[in-house]
């Protein structure tokens, strides 16, 4: 997490540096790791914050030498986007059934 905000606070305090490029990709690498490391209550906001780093790297700079990698952890935190949205689902099941039975 103190990764994250380091390359927030690189971003914001040098707008126009050369590395914005270098900085965005490792602020989604450190994102995304931060979401396989995180426990299952915490991954969706986590999660959302990861898909917001690769959607600001795109924007900046779409022709990244950086994106076949950035897809990739796109791709694992959306899978891992699906398998929460599922856990959440059958909880609120059980939530509904544990309600109708009292």
């Amino acid at each position: 997490k103190a990764a994250i905000q380091a390359f927030d606070n690189l971003l914001s305090d040098y707008l126009g540096s050369e590395f914005k490029e270098e900085a965005l990709y490792y602020r989604l690498k450190c994102a995304h790791d931060f979401v396989l490391k995180s426990t299952d209550r915490r991954r969706k906001e986590r999660i959302k914050d990861a898909i917001e780093a690769y959607d600001k790297l795109k924007r900046n700079f779409p022709e990244s030498k950086f994106m076949e990698e950035s897809n990739e952890m796109l791709a694992t935190l959306q899978k891992e986007e699906e398998r929460i949205n599922g856990i959440l689902e059958k909880i609120k099941e059980l939530e509904k059934e544990t309600t109708k039975e009292k």
